[in-house]
């Protein structure tokens, strides 16, 4: 088997110079215990030669394509979305892969299979698969029935379908093992970027293709970054004396001191309607994780044209998503929000959760680094990142 690969990559030495490339970075590896015909993940390429024995030569060679080219698109090892299934992984990438790439002896997932649009990231992908699969769970059910069916009208005893399944319902079942090597790995990360930059021929790799990898190649802003850089910039600390601490110099004969955290934030959340609940949802959740710790005292405000009189602490307003007030006319202003946090002293920052869309504040705008712009996706982010940038730190959330 591994004289079949070495066949089509003295071939690919050739007429597929960047693939062959960007495979060299990997060790390729035989394993006959997984269920799939071939993986990558943790600097190998892995193979089953008992289920490969049975494709043709044109047919092994797209899977070895396929699989090099989610490396070149750095699939195994971008950020991975926290508590993303292996299967769902697979098929966001997919997703990137199917519209710029035709496949004959295999068959990717397509965008429009779950509805959704082309040409966004593997990430964005991975959310929206997430949210399908949820919703799906939440609504049919996906746990064992009776006589040993599996909820999805497929007998586990006899393994005959009994209705056609949907996209999300073929994913829900399909196997997990084509992406279980798949993690974060930066320093491969960057070993492939650099080998990307320096292909000059792309073989026989079409346009669409090559705009996908070297689009891929931009590093896109990370919310934990900016959060984590943000979060330390504003902790402070207040000493104060005890004599429950000896003193450095002179022990119990003079009193010692202690440091408490003394950092307020005020988050304000946009719920003029333009926001959903899930994005709520993972912006609190974002929130607690990065400013639990260090921070004393962190209130939450909700705003669309006004102030909503209610303020609420951290976890009670995490607590009570569905119940924010929303007139759904989207009419926002930013203002009154740099009004409320200059008239509110005690505040050391400001984080403002919206969808973008407003006038930019004038009047009592903290200092840069002050503020914090959190965006509720990538497509906000891109249309009003301009002109919130100058303000204040800014970030979107998935």
């Amino acid at each position: 088997m591994s004289d079949r690969i070495s066949k089509i990559l003295e071939q690919w030495s050739l007429r597929e110079p960047a693939l062959t490339s960007i495979y060299y970075t990997h060790k390729l590896e035989e394993n006959n215990r997984m269920g799939c015909y071939m993986r990558v993940g943790k600097r190998k390429i892995e193979y089953n030669p008992e289920l490969i024995n049975f494709l043709s030569d044109p047919a092994l060679e797209e899977k070895l394509k396929a699989t090099v080219l989610r490396i070149c698109l750095l699939h195994p090892y971008d950020r991975q979305p926290r508590g993303c299934a292996a299967n769902i992984l697979k098929a966001a990438s997919d997703l990137v892969l199917q519209p710029v790439y035709t496949l004959k002896y295999a068959r990717l997932y397509s965008p429009r299979d779950f509805c959704l649009p082309e040409k966004k990231h593997f990430e964005w992908y991975a959310y929206r698969l997430m949210d399908q699969e949820k919703e799906f769970t939440n609504n049919a059910g996906f746990g064992n029935g009776e006589d040993g069916e599996n909820g999805l009208g497929i007998s586990g005893n006899e393994g005959e379908r009994k209705k056609e399944l949907s996209p999300v319902e073929r994913l829900m079942l399909e196997s997990k093992d084509e992406t279980e090597l798949w993690e974060e790995d930066d320093e491969m990360h960057e070993t492939i970027k650099k080998r990307i930059e320096q292909i000059t021929n792309w073989g026989s790799l079409p346009h669409d293709i090559q705009e996908a990898i070297m689009v891929a190649q931009i590093g896109r802003i990370d919310y934990r970054k900016i959060l984590r850089a943000f979060s330390t910039s504003i902790i402070s600390s207040e000493r104060k004396f005890t004599r429950m601490r000896p003193n450095r110099r002179l022990g119990y004969k003079a009193m010692g001191c202690k440091h408490v955290m003394a950092s307020q934030l005020l988050v304000a959340v946009d719920v003029s309607g333009s926001v959903c609940n899930q994005s709520f949802a993972k912006f609190f959740r974002v929130i607690r994780n990065f400013f639990q710790y260090g921070v004393e005292k962190t209130d939450v405000i909700q705003f669309d044209t006004e102030i909503k009189k209610e303020v609420l602490p951290l976890d009670k307003a995490s607590e009570k998503i569905k119940s924010f007030v929303r007139h759904g006319d989207g009419g926002t202003n930013f203002q009154i929000v740099f009004d409320y946090y200059h008239e509110h002293r005690n505040y050391d920052a400001l984080i403002v959760f919206s969808d973008g869309y407003a006038p930019a504040p004038t009047e009592n705008v903290p200092p840069r680094s002050k503020l914090l712009w959190v965006i509720d996706n990538e497509d906000n982010f891109n249309m009003n990142k301009d002109f919130l940038s100058p303000l204040g730190r800014i970030c979107f959330i998935m």
